[in-house]
């Protein structure tokens, strides 16, 4: 069944356009795919994964060749916000770029160590999941899925 969900302009009060979300059986296909593709990704090193996240996060900020733009203008007639959106884009590159730094040290982190208990170590094991569903909300729709987004990715999650 094809649903149209109207999706409502918060300045004008008018329905701009409509979404048709994924069929039950879309959304398993698309779940499938990510999670078959996920052990690829979650088995390259950390290294890899940042320097791939990094280069997405680029390309689509480019306010030339990249979506940058686009994603100003529509999260500005979604939210009724213009600066605020831009803010919103140009922060992603913020949390990318701290991930990135971060990553490295946070997986190196994770190796054996002593525990406070004589005898005891502590052995940390970095599993990541197959799939991590983001739902944002709307007030900063990329801003806040970014939030959550990246850090998965960075760990060798498939997100959707």
């Amino acid at each position: 069944m094809d649903k149209e969900l109207p999706v409502r302009n918060p300045r004008t009060g008018e329905n701009d356009y409509t979404i048709h979300p994924p069929t039950n059986a879309e959304l398993v296909s698309i779940a499938v795919e990510l999670r078959g593709n996920q052990a690829e990704w979650g088995n390259a090193d950390i290294e890899h994964r940042c320097a791939v996240v990094k280069a997405w996060a680029e390309d689509l900020l480019d306010p030339v060749d990249g979506l940058g733009g686009e994603l100003i203008n529509a999260l500005a007639t979604d939210t009724g916000r213009y600066l605020v959106a831009m803010v919103e884009v140009q922060t992603i590159r913020s949390i990318v770029n701290g991930w990135v730094h971060l990553a490295p040290t946070l997986i190196a982190d994770s190796e054996e160590r002593d525990s406070v208990t004589e005898g005891v170590g502590i052995l940390g094991q970095l599993v990541p999941y197959e799939l991590a569903g983001v739902i944002s909300p709307w007030n900063f729709p990329l801003l806040l899925s970014m939030l959550d987004a990246v850090p998965a990715l960075v760990a060798g999650c498939a997100v959707s």
